[in-house]
């Protein structure tokens, strides 16, 4: 069922068994080779490397965002651009976007650098990908450095490398430099319940930057079975909201400004009241000025 000569595919994880996976199709897939796909935390967002035409090299980074849902729950994803301003002539390979969703590394041949494939670094700013950086030696070598991805704390990385021509290619970890490291991120992990029964309800899911009282991530009813995990940047506040039919609206502030690390998550439990009479439920991102 391939469109071209390695095309990417999809599968979902649903009550801890992965769904069959799917052929993501065009316009992500083409005839030619499409591989080493790279998700974003928000799953909003899909970096992979193709060959196909339209590119600046002979292996290009692209993008394409998430643009529907199908009714078993499996990401849609459209909209394919070329990481123009990321690729060179050469080859651009093995993207990792960090937990944070705005430090991009990824490995290239095509700029100066120390062997045949190096390691780079570049953060979004403004909308804009700031200048590739070279994570340097003793990270980049002489041989092949590619493969790089970097744990939500930020400080440990792992690659692989045939610096050692003996062993062939080999991985390799390291602690990223303080200006290399991405931004600190927390990550929240929640359950939806009946407020009655206790039995965990799929819902619809809204959370929302208080602060900048803007939406960072929605997880739509078919994309859950009543719990979720979603990472999110460090010191703010954040408003969640839960919506189902036959139930009344929910609403929660969680607050990340101290952070929290993998082994102490931030976790919440919603309870959501049937629609009957006498129910209630309490606004609590409704802020005003002192």
């Amino acid at each position: 069922d391939g469109v071209g000569s390695c095309d990417l595919y999809i599968s979902v994880n649903q009550n801890g068994v992965w769904t069959v996976p799917v052929n993501m199709g065009e316009p992500v897939n083409s005839g030619a080779w499409e591989s080493q796909p790279a998700l974003s935390a928000d799953g909003e967002t899909l970096f992979f490397v193709s060959s196909r035409r339209g590119g600046k090299g002979n292996m290009d980074i692209w993008k394409a965002v998430k643009t529907a849902v199908s009714l078993d729950g499996v990401p849609e994803f459209g909209n394919v651009n070329n990481m123009s301003e990321l690729n060179t002539t050469g080859n651009d390979l093995s993207p990792f976007l960090h937990a944070d969703g705005k430090t991009l590394y990824f490995a290239s041949n095509g700029r100066p650098g120390l062997g045949n494939n190096d390691l780079y670094m570049t953060r979004l700013k403004n909308d804009k990908w700031s200048e590739p950086v070279n994570l340097g030696y003793p990270i980049n070598t002489l041989g092949n450095e590619e493969g790089l991805a970097v744990e939500i704390s930020g400080e440990r990385s792992w690659f692989s490398s045939n610096r050692n021509p003996v062993n062939g290619r080999d991985i390799y970890y390291f602690t990223l430099p303080d200006s290399l490291r991405p931004e600190p991120v927390s990550y929240l992990r929640g359950v939806v319940v009946d407020a009655l029964t206790g039995v965990k309800l799929k819902s619809d899911i809204v959370l929302s930057n208080l602060k900048t009282n803007t939406t960072i991530r929605k997880i739509l009813f078919s994309e859950n079975e009543g719990d979720f995990l979603v990472c999110l940047p460090s010191g703010n506040n954040y408003g969640l909201n839960i919506t189902r039919k036959g139930y009344l609206f929910a609403s929660e502030n969680v607050s990340l400004v101290n952070g929290y690390t993998k082994s102490r998550p931030q976790e919440v439990t919603i309870r959501l009241q049937p629609v009957i009479t006498g129910a209630s439920t309490t606004l609590k991102n409704i802020f005003f000025e002192t």
